[in-house]
């Protein structure tokens, strides 16, 4: 790839990260709360960090992390047209907060799975990751995924 394209995708990519940190801006102090229904019921909670959070987990193909970036400003929309793809208990020592993992798959012009937390405390979802379903098979060690509803 020639320098001219590489520094135009590279640009595509920059504007996104910082388009979805300036709709993250926009959450703090009043985060969504929005019930949904997709397999799982329950509450979204979405605030500025996990919107940070989510637009700092970056893959090296930087036309995926634009459409990542995209998703991750609407959320709800993207359970709603989603499938669900699983769930898991959290691995023993890690994610303390999360009672367990709900995951939902979608493809684009990119495979993508978001990661949602239940929360212990609140018993609410929280984003915590859009990542390639590539990726997302890669670390399935350890993780003993289902497919059907968890007990909630």
């Amino acid at each position: 790839m020639d320098m001219a394209k590489t520094e135009i995708k590279e640009a595509s990519w920059y504007d996104s990260h910082k388009d979805v940190l300036c709709y993250g801006d926009s959450l703090k102090g009043r985060p969504i709360l929005e019930p949904f229904s997709n397999v799982i019921e329950g509450t979204l909670e979405v605030t500025k960090g996990d919107i940070k959070t989510i637009a700092y987990k970056n893959d090296t193909d930087s036309k995926f992390n634009e459409e990542k970036n995209k998703l991750a400003k609407d959320i709800p929309k993207y359970i709603a047209t989603a499938s669900y793809y699983g769930w898991a208990r959290t691995i023993p020592g890690k994610h303390p907060e999360a009672a367990y993992f709900v995951y939902y798959y979608k493809k684009t012009h990119h495979k993508l799975i978001l990661c949602l937390r239940k929360m212990k405390a609140s018993g609410r979802f929280k984003p915590y990751a859009i990542i390639s379903k590539e990726a997302f098979d890669a670390s399935l060690t350890g993780m003993n995924l289902q497919k059907r509803k968890p007990n909630q």
